[in-house]
């Protein structure tokens, strides 16, 4: 099973691209992800009001769902996660563009 990890601030620059924001580097979301999907992989994200490992935004939507949030020290914004079925059907790109100056933790699997 392959593994890819994409973390940063989502931003839109200039020309109306999602980037996300790494070590102060601006990268096109779109030309980072474009190979990586095919029928039967596992997208995930979660989006939050800070930067936090994969492991603490895990954490957080457990005590999300569990009623436990109050103990947080950040806001798990959005969590989705869903298996490709089809290519095309889905705007990743449009879904994430709503999170600007949020972070961002992107997970594909296949």
């Amino acid at each position: 099973m392959t593994r890819k990890k994409y973390t940063g601030y989502i931003d839109i620059d200039g020309d109306g691209l999602l980037n996300i924001v790494q070590d102060d580097k601006s990268l096109v979301l779109a030309d980072l992800i474009k190979n990586d999907f095919n029928i039967g992989d596992t997208v995930k994200y979660y989006i939050l009001d800070k930067e936090k490992t994969e492991e603490e935004a895990t954490d957080a939507l457990l005590k999300r769902i569990y009623g436990d949030i109050e103990k947080l020290n950040f806001i798990l914004e959005a969590y989705s996660e869903w298996t490709i079925l089809d290519l095309g059907g889905h705007d990743l790109i449009e879904e994430l563009s709503g999170y600007e100056g949020k972070y961002l933790i992107l997970i594909i699997k296949s």
